[in-house]
């Protein structure tokens, strides 16, 4: 077991660390991103030799500008047709047959559009219907043939199903059902009742690997485990036989027994991959534009006082995993706070003279690009808080019981709360549960577009009373 300073005090029954329980294969999520590239890459191999083809048969010229340019029209069109008819999901890694319906549902729909663009643009001398129609109904069997025979072969890659499903076994006699991997808690040493971010920590890397969480535990034991997955970035669910006063979202099955769906993932695999872009794109560009301020703010720090350019504290980020996190360093290096135990308030004599500046200005916190860029932070989403902040005399996660709800997506560098005016120091717990409540109703409702709204909100409170 970890104490707070993360050291190991204990060891759970046996011996067994619960480092051991950590699963260091890769993700099926990463397995499942490249069995759709895969299908995606095989969708337009059988379009190639689908219309190439026709042209070769119909025009006895395989390099015939009929067959190319209308490849050339169609596939793209395919392609987000698919993923937006969600011919590249978990649901057709489990099931090829569905795979083959929602690929032949995109075909479809793109023919027809491309179909009313050649009829708009009056394209008919590089367009001949003959070889689109014979184009068509090769497309569809080729694909069809392509997506039953991958399908198997993608299923047996995936060891029989696209999903990781973890059983976290608390204080019940449960014997395993199929090919889930089963945990106990006492064995690591994990208690829902905890409040140790570094509990939290390690509970989050033995889960990470999962896709669906199951609980089974006593029924007075259900709020706790309830509490602890809506932290988690991970469908989770606790298994039952019979229904409790639980803030549930939905009921499902799992081998014939009742589950209580009590979290799921804010933001899915296809969300993720578009904020991940963007962040990679934005993080990228900002950091070639500001490059000359992070040269002046460095040389300005380092003729200012002694030290190090650069202050890492420990935050806590997506799924309670503890970072790293990347800040301008402002105050000197014998009085840094690394756990924020004390507040900053103002006019801090911890604070340098550059310190003062940047942190008025928000300049401080632009190394967090890096974080950005390394994956551990997003731009956009909640505030990291260090390990020992706290609203008045208490720890933040005392304050509000939703608290850990917030660390279920990547926390930003700005977000909605700030924008709202909640920063700065938090010497009242209404301090605390403002941001919170601005956190959470950003989880209900993200967008991108909603993003690119809040990173222009904060350019208008760079400077704000409460920085200092």
């Amino acid at each position: 077991m970890l104490s707070v300073n993360g050291t190991e005090n204990q060891e759970p029954s046996g011996g067994i660390s619960a480092h051991d329980f950590i699963d260091n294969r890769k993700s099926k999520e990463v397995l499942r991103i490249r069995s759709y590239v895969l299908l995606a890459i095989a969708d337009v191999l059988c379009l190639a030799i689908a219309f190439l083809g026709a042209g070769l048969v119909y025009m006895n010229d395989l390099w015939s500008a009929h067959g190319w340019v209308i490849l050339l029209c169609i596939s793209p069109i395919y392609l987000v047709m698919a993923a937006y008819n969600e011919a590249y999901s978990g649901a057709v890694l489990v099931n090829p047959r569905r795979g083959i319906v929602y690929a032949a549902q995109s075909f479809l729909w793109s023919a027809a559009f491309v179909l009313f663009i050649g009829y708009f643009l009056k394209a008919g001398s590089e367009f001949s219907r003959i070889v689109f129609a014979m184009g068509c109904i090769a497309s569809i069997t080729l694909i069809g043939i392509s997506r039953g025979f991958l399908g198997r072969v993608l299923l047996k890659y995936l060891g029989g199903t696209p999903f990781t499903t973890i059983v976290m076994n608390d204080q019940i006699n449960y014997v395993p059902q199929g090919d889930e991997r089963v945990i106990d808690a006492r064995a690591i040493g994990f208690d829902p009742e905890t409040n140790d971010p570094y509990h939290y920590d390690l509970f989050a890397k033995i889960v990470s690997q999962a896709d669906r969480l199951i609980i089974t535990c006593p029924q007075a034991r259900y709020p706790l485990w309830s509490t602890v997955m809506k932290s988690l970035s991970i469908d989770g669910e606790i298994l039952t036989d019979e229904q409790d006063q639980l803030n549930i979202i939905g009921v499902d099955r799992y081998n014939g027994r009742q589950t209580l769906v009590v979290s799921v993932r804010p933001l899915h695999l296809r969300e993720r991959i578009f904020k991940r872009i963007f962040d990679i794109a934005f993080s990228t560009m900002a950091l070639l534009i500001l490059f000359p301020i992070f040269i002046g703010v460095a040389i300005a720090i380092r003729m200012d006082s002694p030290g190090p350019i650069f202050f890492r504290q420990e935050r806590i980020g997506r799924g309670n995993r503890i970072f790293k996190m990347f800040k301008f360093r402002s105050m000197y290096v014998d009085q840094c706070d690394s756990n924020a135990a004390q507040l900053t308030r103002r006019g801090d004599s911890r604070v340098t003279r550059v310190g003062h500046f940047i942190r008025a200005h928000s300049i401080d916190e632009l190394p967090q690009l890096i974080n950005v860029l390394n994956g551990t932070m997003s731009i956009v989403g909640p505030r990291p808080h260090a390990i020992s902040a706290k609203a008045g005399d208490l720890l933040y996660w005392d304050v509000d019981d939703r608290y850990r709800f917030r660390h279920s997506i990547k926390p930003g560098l700005t977000g909605l709360a700030q924008v709202r005016g909640f920063r700065g120091a938090t010497e009242r717990t209404e301090d605390l549960t403002n941001r919170v409540t601005a956190d959470l109703e950003y989880l209900s409702r993200w967008s991108i577009s909603r993003d690119v709204l809040i990173i222009l909100q904060t350019f208008s409170v760079l400077r704000h009373s409460n920085a200092f």
